[in-house]
């Protein structure tokens, strides 16, 4: 099993899709001979919805952070377990395809 902690993007390239090509990446090289990739898609830090970084964020706010990032981790075949906890499972071509997806969403292909 690979276990992704932690994945902070600087807030200047958030919304090309780096993130999600970089993580995919990261999980192709990484992932060989395992079957599942584990993560918690909650805020690495604590921004308010217009960027702002602070001490705390308001329920409401990280709400729609863990939200967001459960959307961007679908994009990579993530599937929601439990909690904040999502699931890769590499037994199957969702990853493959997904990535594919990503690729050509900025550009590259394989």
């Amino acid at each position: 099993m690979l276990v992704i902690d932690t994945v902070r993007l600087e807030p200047a390239w958030r919304g090309y899709g780096l993130g999600t090509l970089c993580v995919g990446m990261m999980i192709e090289r990484l992932a060989a001979g395992r079957r599942l990739v584990v993560l918690r898609a909650a805020p690495a830090e604590r921004r308010t919805a217009k960027g702002k970084v602070v001490d705390e964020i308001s329920a409401a706010e990280r709400d729609l952070a863990v939200a967001k990032l459960g959307r961007l981790w679908s994009q990579l075949g993530f599937e929601h377990f439990k909690d904040e906890v999502w699931v890769l499972d590499l037994g199957l071509a969702t990853f493959t395809k997904a990535m594919d997806l990503v690729r050509s969403r900025v550009g590259l292909s394989r």
